[in-house]
C-alpha cells in the first residue's frame, strides 16, 4: 500500500505538467459550468493564415435600371429554397418579395398585404420552410405593437397569418417540426418558441438587463442551421451562443478583443452610446459560424468618416475561433449565408451582392 501511494505522488506532478503544457499550446481555453461549455478564444486557430476567401459571383439589382424586375427599394433580407432559388425582401413602402434563379434571373414577385395602421409598417425578413412556403415577417417600427408572420404558397396566395401581440421582432424562423422561433426583446429572455398556430410554448436564453431600459433592447442577430440549432451573436456583448431546438444552451463563446463591454450605457449625440461588437450571423455548408466584428471601435461622431476596423470572423461549430477574412466594401448591415453563398444586402445602393465561400 505504501508503494502505491508513493507511485501516485510521483506520477501526479507529471500529469499536471503534461496537462498544462497541452493547454498552453491551445488557442483557446474551455470550462464547463453546470453542463454548459464556455469557450474563451485567445487567438485564431488558423493563426495569421486565412484559409477561406470570398469570390464575387454577381450583383442582383440596379438602382439605375428602368426594369422593375431588377430594382429594389430597401432590400432587407435574403433567403434560398431547396433548389437554390433566391428570395429578396423589399421593405416599406414596396412590401414585396422578388424571386430569382440561382443565376440571378427574375422569376416572380410576391405582394404581401400590410394593413395600414398609420405608421411605416413593412416587411423585415423571410424564411422558406420545408414545403417551399414563404414565411414573411411584418414588423412595426414602434415597440408595443403587434408583429405578424404571413405565409404565402408558391403561387403567392396567403395561406396563414399569425399576429403576435406586443412583440417587437424582425425575424422568425420556421423549424422542421413547424415550430416558430423568434427573438424576444421585451423581457429578460432572448427567444420565444411558438407552435405552427402561434401558440406560445416556452422562452429561453438570458438577456442582460441594464439599469437604463433603452440599452436593454440592443440589437442582436440570430440564425439557424440545417439541424435547427439556433445561433446568436450580440451587438453589444462579447458573446456568441448556440442553442438546440429545445432551447438548451450548448455553448457560450467569447474572444480576445481590444475593448471591453459597456456595462452601463450613456447617451451621446442623442442616442445610446456603447461599444459595438458584432453585426449579423450565418452558418455555412461546413457548419462554420460567420459574423462581422469590430476589431476596434468605430467613431460615430457626426461628420466623421471612420467606420472602425471590421473583419469577418469564422468559428467552427463548437465556438472555437478559426480565423478572419476581409469584409467586402458592399457590406452595409446584414448578410445571409446559404450553403457556400453569402449575400450582402445594401440599402444605400439598393442591391444584393452575392459571394462564394472558397477554400484556400
Amino acid at each position: 500500500m505504501e508503494i502505491k501511494h508513493r507511485l501516485i505522488y510521483i506520477l501526479l506532478p507529471v500529469f499536471l505538467i503534461a496537462g498544462c503544457s497541452q493547454q498552453g499550446d491551445k488557442t483557446y481555453t474551455e470550462e464547463v459550468i453546470e453542463g454548459i461549455r464556455y469557450i474563451h478564444n485567445h487567438a485564431p486557430l488558423w493563426g495569421d493564415e486565412t484559409k477561406v476567401e470570398l469570390e464575387f459571383v454577381m450583383q442582383i439589382g440596379d438602382n439605375e435600371s428602368e426594369d422593375e424586375r431588377y430594382t429594389f427599394r430597401s432590400p432587407s433580407f435574403v433567403s434560398e429554397d431547396r433548389d437554390r432559388n433566391i428570395y429578396i425582401v423589399e421593405r416599406y413602402p414596396n412590401n414585396r418579395v422578388k424571386k430569382y434563379t440561382s443565376n440571378g434571373i427574375y422569376l416572380n414577385t410576391f405582394e404581401v398585404t400590410v394593413y395600414d395602421i398609420g405608421i411605416d409598417t413593412g416587411l423585415e425578413s423571410i424564411c422558406i420552410d420545408n414545403n417551399g412556403n414563404l414565411n414573411v415577417c411584418i414588423s412595426p417600427p414602434i415597440a408595443g405593437m403587434a408583429s405578424e408572420l404571413v405565409t404565402l404558397d408558391q403561387t403567392g396566395k396567403e395561406t396563414n397569418r399569425i399576429t403576435f401581440e406586443w412583440k417587437l421582432t424582425t425575424e422568425y424562423f420556421v423549424l422542421k417540426n413547424g415550430n416558430i422561433v423568434s427573438e424576444e426583446r421585451r423581457d429578460s429572455t432572448l427567444f420565444s418558441m411558438h407552435d405552427k398556430d402561434g401558440k406560445f410554448l416556452f422562452a429561453f436564453g438570458k438577456r442582460r438587463i441594464y439599469e437604463d431600459k433603452s440599452f436593454t433592447g440592443h440589437r442582436n442577430y440570430f440564425t439557424i442551421d440545417k439541424d435547427d440549432n439556433i445561433y446568436m451573436v450580440y451587438g453589444s456583448q462579447n458573446r456568441l451562443e448556440k442553442y438546440n431546438a429545445e432551447g438548451k444552451l450548448l455553448f457560450n463563446s467569447d474572444r480576445k478583443l481590444d475593448y471591453e463591454e459597456t456595462i452601463e450605457g450613456k447617451i451621446k449625440y442623442n442616442r445610446p452610446d456603447y461599444n459595438r461588437f458584432s453585426r449579423s450571423i450565418g452558418v455555412d455548408y461546413k457548419g462554420r459560424i460567420w459574423t462581422v466584428t469590430y476589431l476596434k471601435q468605430p467613431d460615430f461622431e457626426p461628420g466623421k468618416e471612420s467606420e472602425g476596423i471590421r473583419k469577418l470572423e469564422i468559428f467552427n461549430s463548437e465556438g472555437i475561433l478559426l480565423g478572419y477574412t476581409d469584409v467586402p466594401d458592399c457590406f452595409d448591415f446584414l448578410f445571409h449565408i446559404y450553403q457556400d453563398h453569402i449575400y450582402f444586402t445594401n440599402i444605400d445602393t439598393d442591391c444584393v451582392y452575392v459571394y462564394k465561400i472558397v477554400e484556400k
